[in-house]
């Protein structure tokens, strides 16, 4: 019995190796659709993908009142709020104007009394809920994993905190593969190419220290790729 089963378990693997793969593209933000025309995916019913709206507000007009009370005292906020749509048009710019602009990363460096927790959650609340695990993301896995977490997001901006970044994470390596915006190129058990993931997007790492410290300036690239800002006061008070 114990034979059969271990034939009948190599025969199905086989044949399951045989069988053709579609790679299923979900795209969240801006898509193009069938006739080229460039729109916006992740808030209809229909879309694939979907962002975690909450609006608690009976209007715009009332919200846009409330989010300048809010920001008004604090430019380091109205700069939260400036990189998430900085990310927005940054696809945006790309795929309609076909400017070569790239995707990066902001550092946010400082105490964990000065709000950064509080700012990254601002931010993402200009594009979804505060709770949406697709933009406002933990940062614990490996390299790999994380930049997987990152496919068909296009102008979707990304927040996460460092701190829970695992040890052995190669930083340098995700600095430069995040710009590049593609994974690394793997192969099929045909020897075909693997479809790699793609984004575009500005992404925001809050941290104690500097997400990465260019010491031997071995690598200026790294210098446009990661932007570094340190001791930003986000909020003035606990209630604020």
């Amino acid at each position: 019995e114990d034979i059969f089963l271990e034939s009948l378990s190599k025969y199905l693997i086989q044949k399951i190796s045989q069988l053709p793969v579609e790679t299923a593209e979900i795209m969240v933000g801006f898509i193009k659709d069938s006739n080229g025309d460039i729109c916006f995916s992740g808030y209809n019913e229909n879309d694939r993908v979907k962002l975690n709206m909450h609006n608690s507000f009976n209007s715009t007009e009332e919200y846009i009142q409330a989010l300048n009370k809010l920001i008004k005292d604090s430019v380091p906020l109205q700069f939260m709020i400036a990189i998430s749509i900085a990310s927005i048009l940054l696809a945006y710019m790309n795929m309609k104007y076909q400017i070569p602009v790239m995707s990066f990363i902001v550092n946010i460096i400082g105490k964990s009394t000065t709000g950064k927790s509080t700012a990254q959650e601002l931010a993402t609340s200009i594009i979804t809920s505060i709770d949406d695990k697709k933009v406002r993301m933990p940062f614990f896995g490996t390299e790999n994993a994380i930049l997987k977490s990152l496919d068909g997001k296009m102008g979707i901006p990304c927040h996460a905190d460092e701190s829970t970044c695992i040890s052995g994470f190669n930083r340098e390596n995700f600095i430069y593969s995040l710009s590049n915006e593609s994974e690394k190129r793997r192969m099929n058990q045909d020897c075909t190419f693997r479809k790699s993931g793609l984004w575009k997007l500005i992404m925001t790492i809050s941290s104690e220290e500097a997400f990465f410290e260019n010491s031997s300036n071995r690598h200026q690239g790294l210098e446009i790729r990661l932007h570094k800002y340190h001791n930003l006061a986000f909020t003035s008070s606990h209630e604020h």
